[in-house]
């Protein structure tokens, strides 16, 4: 689904789950990058603000596995990486073309993992992570499923 309804949606959740007298807060959140081009998309994401200012907080889960037929016989290549956002958005090349020959098939899984202890509190201001994304992604053709975790009701001081 668009990243813009998907942040949307799970924002929505939160906040019909607290209650009229409650004020829900987020913890957690994984975003898996789908669509057609998740490497490209992914770096993309990477390079946002509201993934950007919270890096230290931000580990990233990729595997990638591709195959090209040669003529001769299949190829195949895979990569994992499992780290933080810094040393992900290091990694400047992506094998596309590889895969892309006649026969190539690729699978490529990407996740971002951000988690705190002091949970940011959801509020009609929506300076929180969820409607960062929302609208910094809004409009752009990237496709993500994101979960979230959080309280239900953010204590005061808790944030």
């Amino acid at each position: 689904m668009s990243a813009k309804r998907a942040f949307s949606e799970v924002r929505s959740h939160a906040v019909s789950q607290a209650g009229s007298d409650s004020t829900p807060g987020v913890s957690s959140l994984i975003i898996d990058v789908e669509g057609d081009e998740p490497f490209k998309h992914g770096s993309f994401v990477a390079q946002r603000s509201p993934v950007k200012s919270r890096s230290e907080n931000v580990m990233v889960d990729l595997t990638y596995k591709s195959r090209a037929n040669m003529g001769d016989g299949d190829a195949n290549f895979s990569a994992d990486f499992n780290g933080p956002l810094e040393a992900f958005t290091t990694l400047n090349q992506s094998p596309e073309g590889f895969s892309g020959r006649a026969g190539g098939e690729k699978r490529i899984e990407l996740k971002f993992k951000w988690q705190v202890d002091k949970p940011e509190v959801i509020t009609d201001e929506e300076d929180d992570i969820l409607a960062e994304l929302g609208d910094e992604l809004d409009g752009t053709n990237i496709t993500v499923r994101a979960q979230a975790k959080g309280p239900s009701d953010v204590e005061e001081d808790e944030v």
